[in-house]
């Protein structure tokens, strides 16, 4: 009887060492400066032409959830305000809305300070007159630091190109109609600085 008790004690501890952690993640908000960025514009039956964008600022959601201890995966939806040309004759200034899928790689430098490396990728809409829509993506690094209890703050840099793609019709006064493809590719650079808790 004694043995017995012995061996479903032994099978209990096995049980319990090897049950893995519970699965955790995090949710946050960022605020990104946009210092450096680039439009590239095409029409069809045109040659394309690259300008420079002003800087500009926009707002991040994160949710990520933690499969395994160095990994997340998750969500990060992005709205940045004004994407604006800066050339001599002005030009159109348009908002870009992401939704992005994240993956992201990272790991505890010293207690409390995490560095992360991450991957996005996701559906970029653009409004540029008319609304175009398109496939973005982007990686970068971040530096996560312990606040409080379960809160964090984070800052990282990234980079994301998007491109979209639109169609409009030309044409009238005499001059037959004719459907041409309208693209524009942005490249941006972002310094974000965001808070975040973990559940």
């Amino acid at each position: 009887m004694r043995s017995t008790r012995s061996l479903l004690v032994a099978f209990a501890a096995l049980g319990a060492t090897a049950t893995p952690a519970t699965a955790g993640g995090s949710i946050g908000a960022r605020v990104d400066v946009l210092p450096l960025g680039r439009l590239q514009h095409r029409e069809t039956g045109f040659d394309s032409r690259t300008e420079p964008l002003g800087t500009t600022v926009g707002f991040a959601g994160r949710i990520t959830y933690e499969p395994l201890p160095n990994l997340s995966i998750g969500a990060v939806p992005r709205f940045v305000l004004e994407l604006t040309p800066d050339v001599e004759t002005g030009g159109d200034s348009g908002s870009q809305l992401d939704l992005l899928a994240l993956l992201e790689l990272h790991g505890e430098v010293s207690p409390g300070l995490r560095v992360a490396a991450f991957g996005t990728i996701g559906y970029s809409r653009l409004g540029f007159g008319e609304p175009a829509q398109g496939i973005a993506l982007g990686v970068g690094a971040g530096v996560e630091r312990d606040i409080g209890a379960g809160t964090f703050a984070r800052v990282e840099l990234g980079y994301q190109h998007a491109s979209h793609e639109s169609r409009d019709v030309r044409g009238g006064s005499g001059i037959p109609s004719m459907e041409i493809t309208v693209s524009n590719t942005t490249r941006l650079l972002h310094i974000g600085l965001g808070v975040g808790r973990r559940f």
